[in-house]
């Protein structure tokens, strides 16, 4: 085994255990750049069954701290900013973390806004700092869950933004408050139906709305789009063991480019289930498809109307008459040669 052969295995390995690393969501240790990790302090009124994540249950004057520890094993200086995100749910029915999302017109709360402790933090070489978050809140009239995360988040040097692609890593520590007594009803409703265009790709969005403040758990749904003209079924599509974030919105996307979608008038039935939430909903919404929109969503694949059907076989016809007499006339030069 040549000395070149044994460097790119090298690199190929320690390339793929970084990754691999990632996605099990471990702790790195990489000599060459450093490491860090971060372990929270649970609250004396910490529940049982949370050990990776914040879980709390108060009542409606909440005076709570979060407080974690940031241990950085590297042989230099760190800084972190530390923020608080919102719990959302992403379109593809998970739970997740963020600020950068449209919010529900039912989440009055919102702990990146009501939490204090945010900001830079500093962490110096082979030592640890321990950060506080406070969460003073009076809650009015309000039961439920609140749900949201820590986020801490390794910040580059400018000398590493301008060097090209750098490793960022960053954690979370979810965070989960259970207000008063949890016994109001899950609830859905239907918000909207519309073309989407992301990245030059084309999709039908569908968007709901968990509106009560409880996390929706083993959620199915089923989605059944029919001709208005035909009353025929066009498209189907269902989803299975979604999860909704409290007082969130849910907007799945329909990929039809597998679907020779015609423009025209449609009715979309969906059933939402979930026996653990009680949740039992049906919606029909009508809407409309252009032709454009229709040619998008089809991603290229043939789209008419209904009475533009004949000029398409009518132009498939001319292309082969065409090369039939192109491959007749020259059979005939060749035996006139």
């Amino acid at each position: 085994m040549t000395k070149l052969y044994r460097g790119r295995l090298r690199f190929i390995i320690s390339n793929m255990i970084i990754i691999v690393a990632i996605l099990l969501g471990t702790k790195l240790s990489i000599a060459a750049s450093g490491t860090f990790y971060v372990q929270p302090i649970f609250p004396d009124n910490q529940l049982s069954d949370a050990s990776d994540y914040y879980h709390i249950k108060v009542n409606e004057d909440v005076k709570q701290s979060f407080d974690f520890m940031i241990v950085n094993e590297s042989s230099e200086d760190k800084v972190f900013d530390v923020n608080v995100l919102d719990g959302m749910t992403t379109s593809s029915g998970e739970i997740s973390y963020s600020t950068d999302h449209p919010y529900d017109d039912s989440q009055i709360i919102k702990l990146s806004e009501v939490m204090s402790g945010s900001g830079e933090k500093t962490v110096s070489a082979n030592s640890s700092l321990k950060v506080e978050m406070a969460l003073d809140l009076s809650i009015n009239k309000f039961s439920g869950q609140l749900l949201g995360a820590i986020n801490i988040t390794e910040k580059q040097d400018d000398a590493n933004k301008n060097g090209g692609v750098q490793n960022q890593f960053a954690y979370n520590i979810p965070i989960k408050i259970d207000v008063n007594e949890l016994t109001m009803p899950a609830k859905m409703s239907y918000k909207k139906i519309e073309v989407k265009e992301e990245t030059n790709s084309y999709d039908l969005v569908v968007t709901l709305s968990n509106t009560s403040p409880l996390i929706i758990r083993d959620l199915s749904i089923e989605y059944d789009i029919k001709s208005k003209k035909s009353k025929q079924s066009i498209f189907k599509q269902s989803d299975t063991h979604l999860e909704l974030a409290p007082n969130s919105l849910f907007s799945p996307k329909l990929s039809l480019k597998d679907t020779d979608i015609k423009s025209g008038e449609y009715t979309i039935s969906i059933h939402a289930i979930s026996k653990e939430s009680h949740i039992d909903e049906t919606w029909e919404a009508d809407f409309s498809i252009n032709r454009e929109q229709a040619s998008n969503l089809n991603n290229g694949l043939v789209v008419s109307n209904d009475s533009s059907k004949t000029w398409i076989i009518l132009g498939i016809a001319l292309v082969v008459i065409l090369v039939i007499g192109f491959v007749v006339y020259k059979k005939t030069r060749t035996n006139k040669k």
